[in-house]
C-alpha cells in the first residue's frame, strides 16, 4: 500500500489536453485533436501527431487519478494496477476501431500529478508483479481477472509515454518524462521516441 498524502488536485481534461499537445509541439511534433463529431459512431483517439520528416502516429491521453480508500487511509496497490489495466483496455479498443491494421504507431499518454502514481506503477502493473530489489515477487496479479482480461490489449499499443506532471496557478509542468515501448518492438515507434528523447 501506499501512504497517503495531501489532497491532489487536478486540472480538467482539456487542459491537459492541451499540454500534451504543447509536448509534442517543442519536440518537434505537430499534434491536433481528432474530433468526434467527424467520425460519428467511431471510437477515436485524441491526437493525430505528426513528425517532422512526414511520420504519423495516433495518440490517447490517461490521466488517472489515485483513489484513498478512506477507511485505511491508504492507497491499494491492487486498485492501482487496475486502473492503469482498465485504461490500457479503454485505449485499445479506442485503437482497434480507428487504426485496426495498425498502419501507424498507436501511443498511449499517461499523465499523472500525483508522485504517488508515477512510472514505477506502471512498470509493475506492466509486468503484472510488483519485485523487490534482489528479483524477489512481493505481490503477483498475472493470475487475477482483470490482468487476464486485458493482456491483448497491451499488445496493441506500441509506446507508452508517461509524463510526471505538477498543477499550479492553472499551469501545467512536465517534470519528468518516461518511455517504454511494447515487448515486441515496432521499429517505427522506437524511431519516434528516439526523436523524442533527442529533442529534449
Amino acid at each position: 500500500m501506499k501512504e497517503y498524502d495531501e489532497e491532489v488536485f487536478y486540472p480538467n481534461s482539456t487542459l491537459i489536453e492541451n499540454a500534451v499537445i504543447h509536448y509534442f509541439l517543442k519536440h518537434n511534433f505537430i499534434a491536433k485533436k481528432i474530433r468526434e463529431k467527424d467520425y460519428l459512431g467511431q471510437k477515436v483517439p485524441d491526437l493525430e501527431i505528426e513528425t517532422e520528416n512526414g511520420g504519423l502516429l495516433y495518440a490517447e491521453i490517461k490521466a488517472p487519478q489515485l483513489k484513498l480508500d478512506k477507511f485505511l487511509k491508504a492507497y491499494k496497490h491492487s486498485t492501482t494496477f487496475s486502473k492503469i489495466n482498465e485504461f490500457v483496455s479503454e485505449a485499445a479498443k479506442q485503437f482497434l476501431t480507428f487504426n485496426k491494421l495498425n498502419i501507424v504507431p498507436n501511443f498511449l499518454v499517461w499523465v499523472s500529478f500525483n508522485f504517488q502514481l508515477n512510472h514505477t506503477n506502471f512498470i509493475e502493473a506492466f509486468n503484472g508483479y510488483i519485485a523487490l530489489p534482489d528479483g524477489r515477487i512481493m505481490s503477483d496479479f498475472r493470475n487475477e481477472k482483470y490482468r487476464k482480461r486485458v493482456e491483448s490489449a497491451w499488445k496493441i499499443i506500441d509506446a507508452h509515454i508517461w509524463l510526471q506532471a505538477s498543477y499550479q496557478n492553472g499551469n501545467i509542468e512536465f517534470y519528468e518524462k518516461k518511455y517504454f515501448l511494447r515487448k515486441d518492438d515496432n521499429p517505427i515507434a522506437r524511431n519516434y521516441i528516439k526523436m523524442l528523447e533527442t529533442n529534449e
